[in-house]
């Protein structure tokens, strides 16, 4: 039998949430941004802190959302 649709969502979310932890605990930053779409738990789980979620409706949205993590990032420092 095929799975329905509500399986394959469930086990896309639960590769998804697996991919996301794995590269959280790699302590690597994850950004998200939802286009065009609403900013599901799911998505913002993924994200590695407040602040590194955004949702954007249209590409002014979409703009300001990569300015704010332009702004973020552009405060990292590199230290041994």
């Amino acid at each position: 039998d095929l799975p329905t649709d509500a399986e394959n969502d469930d086990e896309v979310e639960l590769r998804f949430g697996a991919v996301c932890q794995d590269i959280k605990e790699r302590q690597i930053t994850i950004w998200v941004i939802a286009f065009g779409t609403d900013l599901s738990s799911m998505l913002e789980n993924c994200a590695n802190t407040s602040g590194h979620a955004f949702e954007a409706s249209d590409t002014s949205e979409l703009n300001e959302a990569f300015a704010a993590i332009a702004g973020q990032i552009s405060n990292l420092r590199i230290k041994d």
